[in-house]
């Protein structure tokens, strides 16, 4: 049986690389990484993809998703959308981002959520997708509990406008410095424009680190590969998330991998990674949207995740088997998935 050929979009994140069995795999774009629907809609010749599958709809304009489903149609090729995100994390306007979701949707063979609470919300919009399932997964890494670290608070990511790595500084100077833990944070792919766009945060925590000796942070312009992160995270017991708004959040799934406690943005699409898959145990201290915006709060939030203690010892096996259970049946879904999308193709000229 010949494999169908994905194009996934954007091709670079941790997501993708679990996509891959004897049915399908993903294929590699010309030219450069990430690859973007931009790139896409510039190449004459599609012949080297069957499905595609996009991943999110910022950074692309209206247009360009117009003329993206101009062209599969055109080219006879399937599209699947996971709806990763169902507000914008780098763009500021809200309004083009749900409309460019709500033809992303439409045009999608089948649409694809994490949680059963972001079913729940697409439930509720007006544009209903020709088919919607959710399909929960988690890190990319392999489980590795590590619930003896030492005490430290860990946070990490790109510098992205939904994520607010000074307002963390400023809440962890607060605490007592006689007791409160180190704090370590990995700045991924930052390039040139993200130092330019971010040069009060960058001095602000380059203050940080050269005041307090317990404060450090790492910087680095590319991805970090999940194994990486796992051994960068046994630096510390406690990951913070200090998002302002988030759907869906990977660092969650991590810190459930690792045994580490969390402090999580109280939102419900980020709850249901927990309660869709009966956990209990991950001990979370939510954070509800304005607490940011408080340095005292958001330490007593810091405070609370440092002592907090799980309900039961980390099964590192038992929680093993479960992602891989849930790995065999994600790939199994997408199996059928794509097949779908695929045979469904040939009758864009028909709808």
């Amino acid at each position: 049986m010949t494999r169908i050929r994905v194009l996934h979009i954007p091709s670079h994140i941790a997501y993708v690389h679990k996509l891959h069995s004897h049915l399908y795999s993903p294929v590699t774009a010309p030219g450069s990484a990430p690859f973007t629907i931009d790139q896409l809609l510039k190449l004459d010749d599609w012949r080297f993809f069957d499905v595609l599958h996009l991943h999110t709809v910022e950074l692309a304009s209206i247009e360009q998703v117009r003329l993206l489903s101009a062209r599969l149609r055109a080219q006879c090729k399937g599209l699947v959308f996971t709806a990763h995100d169902l507000a914008p994390n780098i763009e500021a306007d809200g309004k083009a981002f749900q409309q460019k979701m709500r033809l992303a949707m439409r045009l999608a063979h089948t649409v694809i959520t994490l949680t059963t609470a972001a079913v729940e919300r697409i439930n509720r919009t007006a544009d209903q997708p020709r088919s919607l399932c959710c399909l929960p997964h988690g890190s990319a890494g392999r489980p590795a509990g590590s619930a003896n670290n030492a005490p430290g608070i860990l946070a990490f990511g790109a510098l992205r406008p939904n994520r607010d790595f000074g307002a963390l500084v400023r809440a962890w100077r607060t605490l007592d410095p006689v007791q409160r833990p180190p704090l370590r944070l990995l700045l991924r792919s930052v390039g040139p424009a993200d130092v330019a766009r971010n040069r009060a945060l960058l001095t602000e925590l380059q203050t940080a680190v050269r005041e307090e000796p317990d404060c450090t942070v790492a910087v680095t312009d590319t991805m970090v590969a999940p194994d990486e992160l796992a051994t960068w995270c046994a630096q510390g017991s406690v990951l913070a998330l200090p998002y302002r708004h988030i759907t869906h959040s990977g660092q969650l799934e991590l810190a459930r991998d690792l045994g580490l406690a969390a402090v999580a943005p109280d939102a419900a699409t980020v709850r249901a990674q927990l309660t869709d898959t009966g956990d209990e145990t991950t001990p979370v201290v939510w954070a509800r949207a304005s607490a940011l915006a408080s340095p005292g709060e958001y330490a007593g939030l810091l405070r609370r995740a440092i002592a907090v203690e799980r309900n039961d010892p980390f099964d590192h096996t038992g929680w093993q088997a479960y992602r891989e259970r849930e790995h065999r049946e994600l790939l199994d879904a997408h199996a059928r998935i794509y097949k779908d999308a695929k045979s469904a193709a040939t009758e864009w000229n028909s709808i």
